[in-house]
């Protein structure tokens, strides 16, 4: 996902149980880890400048937070996207092409 998350995002999208991917999931995971899943895949969304899907995940990871902390976290990354939705278009981490 750091190296290049527009090419993690089909893989993140299945892990999480994202719908519309392309493989389901082979097993749900632990609720933990699809918290984890989440996070990455709204990182991943961000970084590319997906900022729609951005805000769609971690609407979905601030309900299913099981803390305040949690929550709040989710909250404040939303915050992040709407103010680097409205002030750019397209990525926000460049994009280091293939080797």
């Amino acid at each position: 996902m750091g190296r290049d998350p527009e090419r993690a995002l089909p893989y993140l999208a299945r892990a999480c149980g994202e719908q519309g991917a392309a493989i389901p999931a082979a097993k749900e995971l632990a609720p933990e880890f699809v918290r984890e899943c989440l996070r990455m895949t709204a990182d991943a969304a961000y970084r590319i400048g997906d900022f729609g899907r951005a805000r769609a995940t971690l609407e979905r990871l601030g309900g299913q937070a099981p803390s305040e902390a949690d929550r709040l976290r989710a909250l404040d990354m939303r915050e992040r996207v709407d103010w680097a939705a409205a002030r750019r278009d397209g990525a926000v981490v460049p994009v280091v092409p293939a080797r």
